[in-house]
């Protein structure tokens, strides 16, 4: 009979702190710019904030494509800069001098969410969360999300969660359950292959190692209406060729390709949200002859097929013809309103999911 109560959560919270010597809190740093005397702001990189530590500690961090940044004394001025630039995501060790009261970690943009620093003890093999002694452990039976590793996927509206002005939904997930997230975007593209925007999320989203995430979420089609995809043929659960320049196919192409990988993981789709940009709103009919809502109804439908639960964006989340100049910037884009609106649903999707066992991550 598996141990349950509280003594056994205690057991588990003992045993995660003791296994995550990460001490780098993504959910709390800066996110400002890589910064020296050189320049002030580049978009490539990002800034951990400032990092308590004392004479003697030897720092590690997990990916050295980076110059790494900055001593400074107690009340925060530079005492000296920390490295160079290093070329291959390796580990870098430093030494804290005398007088040294923080560190400050410049990394380069694709390490954000996996970056790692550890003070006195060895890095983790693998990435490991950071885990906040002083703050209250939340019982794994009532937020099975709890520092998880989720991968989000999807079109701009997903993408923009990592430019600097926009707190995208992921931000709000990740502060509604705890969880941390890595976000793969991808502007202007659809799930098929074949448009003029050349490939599409179907071949680019097959670069991610599906190994290591718990939850992936799909936030797909608006890109495809605007491109005259055309919906294909849905087919039958077992077949083994997809045809990825349509719908239908590219979407099961993808779905079977992450469960080839990592049969555990839960898939969780996401409808697209209404739209009027560009003269493409509800009701217009593209040259394929569909309507943005029949893309809805196809996640639908695939959802259906291959039993994943659908957070329906187009249907729910009250983003509609009559308030997207409240919750977009451009009849598309959600703007921050429109994030928190749309991160707060997913939020309770995902958390109703889980209390009616439909979702276990």
């Amino acid at each position: 009979m598996p141990e349950v109560g509280v003594a056994y959560y205690k057991k588990l919270k003992k045993e995660i702190e003791n296994n995550s010597p990460n001490e780098f809190n993504l959910a709390d740093a800066l996110s400002g710019y890589y910064v020296n005397t050189t320049f002030t702001s580049n978009n490539d990189w990002k800034t951990t904030g400032y990092v308590k530590v004392n004479e003697g500690d030897t720092i590690r961090v997990n990916e050295a494509y980076q110059t790494l940044g900055y001593a400074y004394d107690t009340d925060k001025n530079s005492l000296e800069q920390i490295g160079g630039t290093f070329y291959s995501p390796t580990e870098f060790i430093y030494v804290v001098p005398a007088n040294c009261e923080y560190i400050t970690i410049n990394v380069y943009i694709d390490y954000w969410k996996t970056f790692m620093l550890t003070i006195n003890t060895q890095l983790p093999e693998v990435y490991t969360p950071y885990f906040n002694k002083k703050y209250k452990f939340t019982l794994l039976s009532e937020n099975n999300f709890y520092h998880q590793l989720i991968a989000t996927i999807g079109t701009s509206i997903t993408l923009k969660d990592d430019w600097e002005a926009y707190d995208g939904y992921q931000k709000i997930i990740q502060n509604n359950l705890e969880l941390y997230y890595n976000n793969y975007g991808y502007s202007g593209k659809p799930i098929a292959d074949g448009t003029s925007n050349g490939d599409g999320i179907v071949t680019l989203a097959k670069s991610i190692d599906y190994s290591k995430y718990s939850l992936v979420t799909l936030e797909i089609g608006t890109n495809d209406f605007k491109l005259d995809v055309s919906l294909g043929n849905k087919g039958q659960i077992g077949d083994t060729s997809f045809d990825t320049t349509t719908f239908y196919g590219a979407y099961r192409e993808l779905i079977e390709y992450i469960l080839n990988i990592n049969p555990e993981v839960r898939i969780v789709l996401l409808t697209p949200l209404q739209r009027d940009n560009s003269g493409y709103d509800v009701n217009y009919t593209n040259s394929a002859g569909h309507k943005l809502i029949d893309y809805v109804n196809a996640v639908e439908e695939i959802g259906e097929m291959y039993s994943l639960p659908v957070c329906d964006l187009y249907r729910k989340s009250g983003i509609t013809q009559k308030t997207l100049s409240t919750f977009t910037e451009d009849g598309l884009h959600p703007n921050n309103l429109g994030y928190k609106r749309i991160g707060n649903l997913i939020s309770s999707f995902l958390n109703l999911l889980f209390r009616l066992n439909i979702i276990r991550i």
